[in-house]
């Protein structure tokens, strides 16, 4: 307490005079002064350093990372399965019409909508796939958009059909007709001659 008490009477014995008050703010101007030109300079020299890798075409990795981009919405219309044919058929606004003469040893084992139009249908022999779309409109309904070495376009009837793959085996034809869009896929790859049977069997459900 004594202690305390003589700290605060030495203190208060003190007195600045205004010579030192100048002193004591000027030298606190200079200081702050210095710190801002610090910085300033800080500054300045990694805004030097950026613009030099920027004309070199040598920006660090984090600046020149591109911002995420949101994915494109995915359709509000999943598949909806249906129990068999006939089902499909009296779901959909247009009439039906399907492969008629599939290949020996293929059973059906989809029978689904995608979206609101498009009808699909697959069948399997447990190695290879066929799936077939039918819907309104023209285009490519396929959704194989793989860029095969092989094309061709054939006359099947009044159609006119491209005939992709590889290798001398059909993977996707696509054809369209009366105001509607076709395809035919083969997990495996189907000849020519196969693909084209199928197309030419393409018959309205009765």
């Amino acid at each position: 307490m004594k202690n305390e008490q003589a700290y605060r009477a030495r203190m208060d014995a003190i007195v600045v005079t205004p010579e030192m008050e100048r002193r004591v703010l000027a030298g606190l101007s200079r200081a702050l002064s210095r710190q801002r030109q610090v910085r300033w300079r800080a500054l300045a020299a990694c805004a030097a350093v950026l613009m030099c890798a920027a004309a070199a075409g040598t920006l660090p990795a984090y600046l020149e990372r591109e911002p995420e981009r949101t994915p494109p919405a995915v359709g509000m219309h999943g598949p909806v399965r249906y129990t068999d044919v006939a089902e499909l058929a009296g779901a959909l606004s247009y009439p039906l019409a399907l492969p008629g003469a599939l290949p020996e040893g293929y059973t059906l084992t989809t029978v689904q909508t995608l979206g609101e139009e498009v009808a699909e249908l697959c069948w399997s022999d447990g190695t290879d796939t066929i799936r077939y779309r039918m819907a309104p409109g023209s285009g490519d309904i396929s959704g194989d958009y793989t860029e095969y070495p092989q094309s061709q376009e054939c006359t099947v009837g009044q159609w006119s059909v491209t005939c992709r793959g590889t290798e001398g085996q059909v993977f996707v034809t696509v054809w369209n007709g009366d105001g509607y869009s076709y395809s035919i896929q083969s997990s495996q790859g189907l000849s020519l001659d196969a693909v084209l049977a199928l197309v030419e069997s393409v018959e309205p459900y009765a």
